[in-house]
């Protein structure tokens, strides 16, 4: 994973890195704007450390799963990054 503050202002695939919003044990997350939706999400990325662990991976998983229920709304995309090779998902937030 890039250095924190990196990904703000760049374009990687069809995501615009607005800001970061955080971060903590479990990876970073960022406001990003998708741009072939104009439409703003939430991108979090596991710690590279974290990926190769099945537990932290599994958990990644359940907490998208958990927001993806709480908004009642389909995450846009997640899977990995083929700039950074870390897992991400995606979630839609307010802009």
């Amino acid at each position: 994973m890039p250095d924190s503050s990196s990904l703000t202002g760049q374009t990687i695939s069809h995501y615009r890195f607005l800001e970061k919003l955080g971060g903590g044990g479990m990876g970073v997350v960022y406001k990003a704007e998708v741009t072939r939706l104009d439409r703003a999400v939430a991108v979090k990325f596991l710690p590279e450390e974290l990926a190769p662990d099945p537990h932290s991976s599994e958990r990644f998983k359940r907490e998208a799963d958990r927001v993806q229920t709480a908004q009642r709304a389909e995450y846009l995309h997640g899977g990995l990054s083929s700039s950074t090779g870390n897992e991400y998902r995606d979630f839609p937030v307010s802009a």
